[in-house]
């Protein structure tokens, strides 16, 4: 964490070792930010599907737009990532994740 400079750390709960945990905590049935608001906000579903090259790549959205995501996953679902922006109840958000498995 050389070279890392933090400076506001009041959203988090605790601080431990090499990690800042806190903010936003999904249950762990939802690997990534989007299978949590597809489960949470009502009208939030995936709207395509498409693969590229060695990739899955979706595209979520609400009715109305305000809401948007994607995610990109390895065919064999090891490896994900993607990210989310958008407005609930008036407060703006972006989210981002990514993770590998093994």
């Amino acid at each position: 964490m050389l070279g890392l400079q933090i400076s506001d750390l009041s959203f988090c709960e605790a601080v431990s070792g090499n990690q800042v945990k806190g903010g936003l905590t999904a249950e762990e049935k939802h690997d990534d930010i989007l299978g949590l608001l597809t489960t949470n906000i009502p009208g939030f579903v995936k709207k395509n599907q498409t693969e590229q090259a060695e990739y899955l790549v979706e595209e979520f959205s609400n009715e109305n737009g305000e809401i948007r995501g994607y995610r990109i996953s390895s065919k064999d679902g090891k490896e994900k990532f993607g990210g989310a922006k958008g407005r609930i109840n008036g407060n703006e958000y972006t989210a981002a994740f990514a993770s590998v498995k093994s």
